[in-house]
């Protein structure tokens, strides 16, 4: 059941989101808050060739770890999914793509938050030239054996949500 939105109001913002305050009241009468995270759509980007996925490692300050992922980052505002996607695989990884299927739309953390996050299949590789963002500094690439990626996840060692949930719609589309 939906509820009636009474009041909402941006309590933070910052330029990469903003924290929506709303006032609810559900059909049973009883009322309550949320705090919704808005803010620029994702991609996330599998690329698999020749029994090899295709990885990005770099520090994240928020687990204070170094993160093994999926490349992924934002799509601009006045970018279709798809360029951003483009665009995001060849700065993060130094490699165009000549093919970019979507796989899926997805959200992340629907229970706080209304960010779409478009998982790419990237077939078709093109060397080029790295261009991280300032934030990305220190990012590697790396075609991983898709058995080591497998023990990764059984291991514990993937932890990143975004490219786990990618991963699972790759792999089910595979089947």
């Amino acid at each position: 059941m939906k509820p009636k939105t009474l009041s909402s109001e941006i309590a933070h913002q910052n330029p990469w989101y903003h924290v929506r305050h709303d006032k609810l009241e559900w059909p049973d009468g009883h009322r309550g808050e949320y705090f919704v995270t808005e803010g620029w759509s994702g991609c996330a980007i599998v690329a698999v060739h020749e029994g090899r996925l295709l990885t990005v490692s770099q520090y994240r300050y928020t687990v204070d770890k170094i993160s093994i992922e999926l490349p992924m980052g934002r799509v601009k505002p006045d970018e279709a999914p798809e360029q951003g996607a483009r665009r995001e695989f060849e700065e993060e990884t130094g490699c165009q793509a000549s093919n970019m299927k979507l796989l899926a739309k997805t959200f992340v953390g629907n229970g706080y938050s209304h960010v779409p996050l478009y998982i790419f299949l990237a077939t078709g590789f093109t060397l080029c030239q790295q261009q991280l963002d300032h934030e990305e500094q220190g990012m590697t690439a790396h075609w991983m054996p898709l058995e080591e990626w497998r023990q990764k996840i059984r291991n514990g060692e993937i932890t990143d949500n975004e490219t786990l949930g990618a991963w699972a719609v790759y792999q089910a589309q595979e089947q």
